[in-house]
Parts: structure tokens; C-alpha cells; sequence
């Protein structure tokens, strides 16, 4: 009942943020089972998924502002799309 509630404000989160100019939404592809150990995760920490990976995507940030960045082959220059 708990998850089916989580659901549903992470549905009216969602569409409230979609609205919001300060929102952005992004998508990749990562392993099914990452994706499924990062929803499980979500539900078990009560938080969205919205939330979930904002968290994530804030500590990646920290972590690369911490090293200095890898030199990109050429060919791997400008293929950030996920």
C-alpha cells in the first residue's frame, strides 16, 4: 500500500516539475539491473526517483569538481547524448 502511495506523489511531483521552467528533463541507458537496484533503493528510502537521481547526479558533480577531468579522445568529444 506504502509503494502504491509513493507512486502517486511521485506522479504529481513529476507533473509539477514538468511545468516548471526550472526543471529539465534528462534520459540515458544504463543496465537494466541498475535500474532496478536504483528503484528499489527509491522506494526503500521513500524518496522519488526525481529526487533519487538529482541526489545522485548532485554527488557525481562534486566527485568530478574534486579530479581533474580525463583527457577525451577525439572521437569522443561532443557524444554526451546518452
Amino acid at each position: 500500500m506504502e509503494e502504491i502511495k509513493n507512486q502517486t506523489d511521485e506522479l504529481l511531483e513529476v507533473a509539477s516539475k514538468r511545468d516548471d521552467p526550472n526543471y529539465q528533463q534528462i534520459s540515458g541507458h544504463i543496465p537494466r539491473e541498475m535500474a532496478t537496484d536504483f528503484k528499489i533503493a527509491c522506494t526503500k528510502k521513500g524518496v522519488s526517483h526525481s529526487d533519487g537521481l538529482s541526489q545522485a547526479i548532485a554527488l557525481w558533480l562534486t566527485q568530478q569538481s574534486e579530479t581533474p577531468a580525463p583527457e577525451l579522445s577525439a572521437g569522443a568529444k561532443g557524444k554526451g547524448k546518452g
